[in-house]
């Protein structure tokens, strides 16, 4: 049997400011790659780390991207399992997804959710987000009939683990005690590669979207997570998709623009913290008029002075 994971997929009807394209467009074309693979796989299944959604309010996600995702996921060679993801619910709030476009999909049959499915001798749990997620929550029980045991989990994971604005992030290293031979993670967007420790697996290939004008974004390649299962033990292998380039993608020069000014505010601010404000507003302005900042900055800068001058206790 082949098992294929993927991350975070983030559906939207809003393109972020930093694409070039068309998000939703986009996203979709990715699913479809997603498909593709399930085809050329020949897969048993497809499991889905989450966020299947970016937007948190039911309001803001459209009937036609619900219908669309809907005619996608019904079209998959196999049956196509997601858990819940935090942007699937409102508030992290469990009791919200009856109201959620998610819910919508699974109550359409053409995405299932994730609890506990057995496949031959493995069985796959999925493990929603929840705040109250510990080491026992993510640790289940190996199946009595079951030879093997996958989690899929939206949480925060890395080898060491630690802590990320108050949110835990699980170690591999603590996961490697449990009963479960192959975690895949979500949540994460970063591509963390797949780890061993001892006999377990960990897969953490980062999410299908890629929203945000990062430099990990402008360099990650998308990846989906491939579980092959021969009877006796699970291996796992990274399947790069052909998604379009970052070039393709993003305002990279937007990007390098925003970068530049930046740095000049950042310039111009430790600048002021070697200018004695006290001293007159000519003294001040002289300093502005020797940085090495845009014209339209300076001017700007300048003619704030000029105007406000007075106002100014020196």
């Amino acid at each position: 049997m082949i098992f294929l994971t993927v991350g975070d997929v983030h559906l939207s009807d809003t393109t972020p400011a930093s694409r070039l394209d068309n998000y939703t467009d986009a996203t979709f074309e990715d699913l479809a790659l997603v498909r593709a693979q399930a085809l050329e796989q020949k897969a048993t299944a497809v499991f889905i780390t989450g966020d299947i959604f970016d937007r948190k309010s039911p309001i803001k996600n459209s009937h036609a991207i619900v219908a669309r995702a809907i005619a996608l996921f019904s079209s998959f060679p196999c049956p196509v399992y997601s858990i819940v993801g935090n942007h699937d619910i409102v508030n992290n709030r469990m009791d919200s997804l009856s109201r959620q476009p998610l819910n919508v999909l699974f109550e359409s049959g053409a995405l299932k959710r994730l609890k506990k499915e057995v496949f031959d001798k493995v069985t796959v749990h999925g493990v929603d987000f929840d705040e109250g997620n510990d080491y026992s929550t993510l640790s289940p029980e190996k199946d009595e009939n079951s030879t093997a045991t996958i989690a899929v989990c939206h949480v925060l994971a890395t080898p060491d683990g630690g802590d990320m604005y108050g949110e835990p992030i699980f170690s591999y290293k603590k996961l490697a005690n449990s009963d479960v031979d192959v975690y895949v993670f979500g949540h994460f967007h970063n591509d963390q590669g797949i780890h061993t420790i001892g006999k377990k697996k960990f897969v953490n290939l980062g999410a299908l979207s890629r929203g945000s004008l990062t430099q990990e974004e402008i360099h990650r390649q998308v990846k989906i997570g491939r579980i092959e299962w021969d009877g006796k033990s699970l291996e796992c292998s990274e399947i790069p998709l052909a998604v379009k380039s970052s070039k393709e993608i993003f305002d990279i020069e937007k990007k390098q623009e925003m970068e530049k000014k930046e740095k000049e505010i950042e310039s111009f601010v430790a600048s002021l913290n070697k200018t004695d404000l006290f001293q007159d507003i000519s003294s001040l302005e002289e300093t502005i008029k020797a940085m090495r900042l845009e014209t339209g900055v300076k001017n700007r800068l300048v003619g704030y002075l000029n105007n406000k001058g007075a106002e100014i206790n020196v």
